[in-house]
């Protein structure tokens, strides 16, 4: 009897884990530990728009980034962004909590810059080492593209 008591407890155990199995990946990236591949097909298709990060700001829960737009049409984007981590040459989502994400429109003419102060603390936590992008949309002419900006957390 008690050997099939230790089977069933077992055989429980087993089919618990394996709930979890290729629905999320386990990783810890800060105060998540959620990682989901990413389906989303992102380039930076448009060369002339660049998104960097500003010299010396880059820290485990924030960085001042730079848009700059070297084309030769205007560019709109928000507040929005998101953060991608590498895992074994893919990128990954890492899946936050719904964020209500201030509605300011940003328009960008050609050889304009605009530089801002993100703080990801309270969203993503503070970032372990790793590979990240932080990837934001923009719309030029009614087309809506993406551009991103690569970092390492040492």
């Amino acid at each position: 009897m008690k050997k099939i008591r230790i089977l069933i407890l077992i055989l429980c155990l087993l089919l618990l884990a394996s709930c979890d199995i290729g629905k999320v990946n386990r990783f810890s990236v800060g105060n998540n530990v959620n990682v989901e591949k990413s389906t989303k097909d992102i380039q930076n298709s448009n060369n002339n728009i660049v998104m960097t990060i500003l010299e010396n700001t880059l820290t485990t829960n924030g960085a001042n980034l730079s848009i700059r737009n070297e084309g030769n049409q205007d560019i709109s984007f928000g507040s929005q962004y998101f953060i991608q981590v590498l895992i074994d040459d893919s990128w990954y989502d890492i899946i936050i909590p719904q964020v209500d994400w201030t509605m300011e429109l940003i328009t960008l003419e050609p050889g304009q810059e605009q530089t801002f102060e993100l703080n990801w603390s309270s969203v993503y936590g503070n970032l372990s080492t790793g590979t990240y992008r932080i990837v934001k949309e923009y719309r030029a002419e009614s087309v809506s593209s993406y551009v991103f900006c690569e970092f390492e957390i040492n």
